[in-house]
């Protein structure tokens, strides 16, 4: 069982953010506001050994401030509480990722997806280096030898 305080813990006194309200409804309990505005109670000697400067919303506020911050295609938007933070990727897909997996992927599965003319092209690449003529590539991927011949020469365009 707790002592008695050594000394008296006066209404409006404060620790940190914290500013004593008055007593409490549990024994050895004193009530308590952080800055912040969130209303709690605490034990006297929490306040008087500096165990209690804030409130527990406060202490579990983010050590590192992401927002406006960039992982690959992912703009850190805003905080959400509980180690989750709001993200965009460039094409605007916006989802809510935890502090340890914000720099994981580099974009959102949409823009991860590479283009149809990006498989062609590989397939395309495949399939010569192999020895088939291009015709029977294009008669394969039921595209004509012109498309063919474009996908192999120039920058990529999106044709589905």
């Amino acid at each position: 069982m707790p002592r008695k305080p050594g000394r008296k813990i006066e209404s409006g006194e404060r620790f940190g953010r914290v500013t004593v309200l008055g007593p409490a409804a549990r024994k050895y309990h004193l009530q308590c506001v952080c800055d912040c505005g969130h209303r709690f109670s605490t034990r006297w000697y929490n306040l008087l050994r500096s165990m209690t400067t804030q409130c527990i919303i406060c202490s579990r506020k983010p050590k590192k401030d992401f927002v406006g911050g960039r992982f690959g295609k992912w703009t850190v938007v805003k905080y959400l509480g509980q180690s989750r933070w709001k993200c965009r990727c460039d094409c605007g897909t916006e989802r809510v990722k935890k502090t340890c997996k914000i720099g994981d992927s580099k974009s959102c599965l949409r823009c991860a997806k590479p283009t149809v003319d990006e498989v062609r092209l590989n397939v395309i690449r495949a399939a010569i280096s192999a020895g088939i003529p291009q015709t029977n590539v294009a008669r394969v991927l039921k595209i004509s030898d012109q498309r063919v011949s474009q996908i192999l020469a120039g920058p990529l365009r999106v044709f589905n």
